[in-house]
């Protein structure tokens, strides 16, 4: 490769810089996978929170004196209830959990479309 330049460099400096600018390009690349590996671990570790906190909120509900829950359900649509949405929110959550890594490659193939 035939590189014209105006400085007074010889072809080992030339070398050297370029070798020095690759690695460079390539510890930058692989920051730029650590973080979003760490990411998306937060995100998982978020999901999995989220989780726990429907299963909580499940128990909390299903606590509830049955009289009650009827008078609860009888005031919202039966699309929007609380159990309704304890229900498909939890399923919601485990289905994320367990199609994750699916998640993620979308999320790697999007991030490198930008």
């Amino acid at each position: 490769m035939n590189i014209q330049t105006n400085c007074k460099c010889s072809e080992l400096q030339i070398v050297e810089a370029a070798q020095k600018l690759s690695h460079i390009l390539f510890v930058i690349k692989e920051s730029k996978i650590e973080i979003e590996k760490t990411q998306l671990i937060t995100a998982y570790e978020a999901i999995e929170k989220i989780e726990s906190l429907f299963l909580e909120a499940q128990d909390l509900f299903e606590g509830i004196p049955s009289d009650v829950q009827q008078a609860i359900f009888s005031q919202h649509s039966a699309n929007a209830n609380v159990g309704y949405c304890l229900r498909w929110g939890l399923q919601a959550i485990k289905e994320i959990l367990e199609d994750w890594e699916m998640v993620a490659l979308e999320v790697s193939h999007k991030r490198e479309e930008r």
